[in-house]
């Protein structure tokens, strides 16, 4: 499950578990290959502008 993508309806269904989720997908984001990193980088960036709103 911690690849789920994180949409604005489970943020707003449980946010707590969204914000979890997000550090979770961060620390994964990092054991990939540096040639996948920019891609989920870009996602981590949106995701995070969601959680902020």
């Amino acid at each position: 499950m911690h690849d789920t993508p994180i949409k604005q309806e489970l943020i707003d269904e449980n946010f707590t578990f969204a914000q979890t989720l997000y550090k979770i997908q961060y620390c994964d984001s990092l054991a990939h290959h540096p040639d996948k990193l920019k891609s989920r980088i870009e996602y981590l960036d949106k995701t995070k502008k969601l959680l902020k709103k």
